[in-house]
């Protein structure tokens, strides 16, 4: 069953890589592909981190899970800050 799900797991990922980096070259904006692609990552391996059933490796991966949550926090507040900065000088 781990290797079922883990399977699962990197096929969705993958999906979404692709999806993205189509997007991406569509709108020709692939110097954004690391700053969308390092959450996803973490997310994908925290998640397959969470099917092991060693306590410490599922406490990793719930880690890995919410600091992709606070990386995407983090990049949007700072695209705010910096919009603001562009357009209102202080």
């Amino acid at each position: 069953m781990f290797y079922f799900q883990f399977g699962v797991i990197i096929l969705v990922f993958l999906i979404l890589v692709l999806n993205l980096l189509f997007i991406l070259r569509k709108f020709r904006k692939t110097e954004l592909t690391l700053y969308l692609l390092v959450p996803l990552c973490l997310f994908t391996i925290g998640f397959s981190l969470r099917l092991t059933f060693s306590q410490k490796i599922i406490d990793l991966g719930f880690f890995f899970t919410e600091i992709s949550s606070v990386w995407l926090y983090v990049l949007f507040v700072l695209a705010l800050l910096l919009g603001q900065i562009k357009y209102w000088k202080i």
